[in-house]
């Protein structure tokens, strides 16, 4: 018989956090799941040590990097449950992660339940505010939500033959590729239902892929872009997307500044207009100026 969940867990080099991740989740209260793990190209034996640690867990070598979205795909794929759950190789879940995230759904009848979740810097302590806290909560969660402001934690249950039927996740996103999917979700009608908990450990890195701001702020605006090019969207919603994407293309010019004098008047110019749009936000750029991108992150 086939289990009701499938744990996704995607790897690149991760033996330094993984024992942590694969720990929690063979502590989880819920126990009709299996475990599939992606190596996605790791050469600091990830794959040796998931063996080792959870002899049970079903192990998928790419001897070649997908990146995370191709990792987490191909582990749906593999995937034998009528539910999957996310979880990143550096994050972690709390004992009853499963158990309700799994009821919550049953509860809602939606095709996916995501949760608040616990904050740590590297190895340091739990850190408030939780996810929530830093980003915000949206309950219901709506489209028009969503694109003012990704408020869905990565590690989410879902039901599997919704995220085939979308595609999976978008592999030419190197960052985001997440948010893309919940726009794609809840622009098809599909339901995300919240769980207030904080139930998961996420880990904040120096090293991280979201510490990369041109990345991540170009793949945002990418994100924004698509959304728009798909069609579908209010008149508001439209305003939010091009709003939204004029903030993220402003700080990626931002986290790679022009050298010109004409680049460097363009790029005031830009910041008036989103400053207009974002008030909230102008008196930190002015207080930090032009910021340099950090080094990135895998899964």
């Amino acid at each position: 018989m086939s289990p009701r969940v499938s744990v996704v867990v995607a790897a690149r080099d991760a033996t330094a956090t993984l024992a942590e991740t694969l720990a929690s989740i063979r502590a989880q209260t819920y126990r009709d799941c299996e475990v599939v793990l992606v190596d996605d190209g790791s050469t600091d034996g990830t794959a040796e040590l998931a063996r080792a640690l959870l002899p049970e867990v079903r192990v998928v070598r790419h001897e070649v990097a997908t990146g995370p979205a191709g990792a987490r795909n191909h582990g749906a794929r593999e995937a034998r449950g009528e539910l999957l759950a996310t979880l990143d190789a550096d994050d972690a879940w709390l004992p009853e992660y499963l158990e309700r995230q799994v009821a919550r759904l049953d509860a809602t009848a939606a095709a996916a339940v995501c949760c608040d979740a616990h904050v740590r810097r590297g190895d340091g302590p739990l850190e408030p505010p939780t996810f929530a806290g830093r980003v915000g909560l949206a309950d219901p969660i709506t489209l028009s939500s969503l694109l003012r402001t990704n408020t869905v934690f990565t590690s989410v249950v879902m039901v599997r033959a919704v995220f085939l039927g979308l595609g999976g996740y978008a592999e030419d996103l190197v960052h985001g590729e997440d948010f893309d999917l919940w726009l794609r979700m809840t622009a098809a009608g599909h339901a995300i239902a919240v769980n207030r908990e904080p139930l998961a450990v996420y880990r904040l890195r120096a090293d991280g892929l979201t510490a990369d701001t041109l990345r991540v702020s170009r793949s945002t605006r990418a994100v924004y872009r698509r959304a728009l090019a798909r069609g579908g969207l209010t008149r508001g919603q439209r305003r939010i997307a091009r709003r939204q994407a004029r903030l993220h293309g402003l700080n990626a010019a931002r986290a790679a500044p022009p050298a010109s004098a004409a680049g460097r008047a363009a790029l005031l110019a830009r910041s008036a207009l989103v400053a207009a749009e974002h008030p909230e936000r102008w008196r930190g750029w002015l207080r930090a100026g032009p910021r340099p991108a950090g080094p990135g992150r895998h899964a």
